[in-house]
Formats: C-alpha cells, structure tokens, sequence
C-alpha cells in the first residue's frame, strides 16, 4: 500500500467513525422527529434534516463547481427499475415511512439505536439488504433523467427550490451561532442539539460520498458489497458505539421474538422501498432534495405522510387496547 492508498483509507476510516458517532450523538431519526412534531408539536429536530439538505446542496455545489462530480448528480445517472414513473416515488416513499414507523426507526435512527446496545437493529440492516435485494438483483434497471438535468426548462422553479434549500442552511447557521457550535464544550455534551448533528453528518456524509464514491445509505444498502462499502458499514457502526458509550447511553439489549419481527418485517419493507424510490431518507435528504430530483421531492413528502398517518394510527390502537383492558 502506498502513501496516498494510505491517506484515503485512513480519511475514509475517520469520517465514517465519525458519522457514527454523530449519527448517535444527535439522536437523528425521521420517526422520533414526526413523533415529536405530532405529541410535542415541536419541529427541531424535523426541522433539521431540511436544514441539512440546504447544506449538502452547498457543498456539492461546491463540489461540482471544483470539478469534483458524482453519478447521482448527473443528467442520467440515476438508474431505477422498469416501468419508473411518478407513482413509484411515492409508493416506495409510503412503503419506506410504513416500514421505519414498524421498524421503530428511520435508517439513521437504526444506527443510532444499535449504537446504543440494541442488538435487534442489527437484524433491520440485514433485512433492508435482503429487501433491496430482492428487486434490485432480480430486475434490470435502467437510467433516467431527473429534474436538475431540465435545468432549462425550469429555471424559474430551479432557482426558487434553491432559494428555499439555501434559507434552510441560513436557519440552521443562525443555531449553530446562537449555540456557539465554535466551543469544545458545545460537543462535548452526550446528546448533541439536531442543529449541530445534522450540520455534522452532512459534512461527513457528502465527503464520503464524493471520496469512497459509493457506500452504504446513499448508493445501495450495501453497494456491490466492496471492500470500501463494507469498510464503511463497520465503522460507521463501530463509530455509534463508540458515540453510545462515550456518552455512557450504551446498553445491551438482547434480542427478543417480538422486536426481532418489527425489525425484519420493518427493514424489509424498508430495503423494498430503497429499491423503488430509489434511495432511503439518507439519499433523499442529503443527494436528492439537494439536488432537486423530482422523485426525491415525492418519495420524501409521501415518506413523511406514511410515517406521521402510522403513528397516529398506532396510537388509536394502543388506546384501544388500553381501554379494553
């Protein structure tokens, strides 16, 4: 190996331990966000992954304008399956809401919560390969254009989606100054404010995919099952443990039948989706949105719907249930 082979594993080490931990520092998940909008009405930590998007348009316009580019960005480059047309964002979006709320948690919350010492979140990452596996080895897929390659023919639309992604990063810069993020001891607390997670993760996020090329939760579950995939996929776990335990929040929680179910039936549903959208909510959120792919606007809205409609759902039977008893 030589010294730059060297210098790209050990960045690529660096930032997907860190993505871990940041992942289980700041508690990031799309269900606990829409289930604290709906019981608490408060938006924070909704609010943010919008907030982050608007970053990640940022640095890979910055990327872009460097000559630095990637296959997801381009005119093209997404590749879905046959017969893709508007009803398959949505439809894969709802399946992906319905399958985290069963789940118990989003993509990054699985990280974070197996971060945390539950074992059964280990049986959700196998579950959501198998499930994009069953579509996605089993049916070719074919590329297509997305709205950022119309650029022309939307101008006006372009420019005001990016106007509103821009005043997200605004927002969330105007947080990370009010909670004087340039402080050690900002970070040092166990759970991190969402302003300052999501602002990390997007930095790591996007530099690993601009660096690695493919890797876990933007590409494929598991991209082609490479080394570098991999690579990162261990870390990236490695480093939520390493988040859980530093912030004394790790405990193990063995595997039990009934949360095992949720996790398998969950995650598979979940890893279907990833095949139909395509993309779970880390690629929605920090490739599609920002890169104004029309079908990453749909499966997004319809993912947020499905997730918000399940959890009231959920909560009526319990209710239910609690009344007969």
């Amino acid at each position: 190996m030589n010294l730059s082979d060297f210098v790209f594993f050990a960045l690529v080490a660096v930032l997907s331990l860190f993505a871990g931990l940041v992942t289980q520092r700041g508690s990031l998940c799309a269900v606990a966000a829409i289930e604290e909008v709906i019981q608490k009405k408060r938006w924070t930590r909704f609010n943010s992954f919008l907030h982050c998007s608007g970053w990640s348009m940022l640095l890979l316009g910055a990327f872009q304008y460097l000559g630095y580019s990637h296959p997801l960005l381009e005119a093209g480059g997404l590749n879905v399956i046959p017969g893709h047309d508007w009803i398959l964002p949505i439809f894969g979006g709802a399946l992906f809401g319905v399958g985290a709320t069963i789940n118990g948690s989003c993509a990054f919350g699985t990280v974070a919560r197996l971060g945390s010492g539950d074992l059964s979140f280990a049986l959700t990452l196998a579950a959501i390969a198998a499930g994009y596996g069953t579509l996605e080895f089993t049916l070719d897929t074919q590329p297509i254009a997305s709205l950022s390659s119309n650029q022309q023919d939307n101008a006006a639309a372009t420019w005001l989606l990016r106007a509103g992604l821009a005043l997200m990063a605004l927002l969330n810069l105007r947080e990370l100054i009010h909670l004087r993020a340039w402080r050690a001891h900002v970070w040092s607390h166990g759970v991190w404010h969402p302003a300052l997670a999501v602002w990390a993760l997007m930095l790591c996020n996007i530099s690993l995919l601009m660096l690695a090329g493919q890797w876990p939760g933007i590409t494929t579950p598991i991209s082609g099952y490479g080394a570098i995939s991999w690579l990162v996929l261990v870390l990236l776990i490695a480093g939520a443990v390493l988040g859980g335990v530093t912030a004394e929040r790790f405990s193990i929680v063995p595997i039990a039948v009934r949360p095992a179910l949720r996790r398998v039936v969950g995650g598979y549903m979940m890893g279907v989706a990833v095949a139909i959208v395509p993309g779970g909510n880390t690629r929605l959120i920090l490739v599609d949105l920002p890169s104004l792919h029309w079908h990453g606007a749909q499966a997004y809205a319809a993912m947020v719907i499905a997730i918000a409609v399940s959890l009231i759902f959920a909560g009526w039977f319990r209710k239910i249930q609690s009344e007969e008893k």
